[in-house]
């Protein structure tokens, strides 16, 4: 969890709310964010992360090593993302 003060508030980020599914035999996890999804999947029998935030222009994909590896790089990007988005002040 990434803790941000900004405009005299304290704010946390939230960790990604993963939701694991099976298919045939394989599990894959997804995890909603405001504008898209984070996933991590089996794509073409290897191991991958990435995002989709805009259904044709927004999407990217990583090779990882597993399920877990996958979900704490997809988390590193989400807190990277973010916080581009916000700037510290001193309290």
């Amino acid at each position: 969890m990434k803790t941000m003060k900004t405009m005299k508030k304290l704010y946390t980020l939230n960790p990604l709310n993963w939701k694991d599914y099976t298919i045939d035999g394989v599990t894959s996890a997804s995890a909603r964010v405001p504008m898209g999804i984070y996933f991590v999947s089996i794509h073409h029998d290897k191991m991958k992360w990435g995002y989709c935030f805009d259904e044709y222009h927004d999407e990217d994909s990583f090779e990882c090593g597993t399920l877990e590896e996958g979900k704490e790089l997809a988390w590193k990007e989400w807190q990277k993302r973010i916080g581009e988005a916000l700037t510290e002040h001193k309290l």
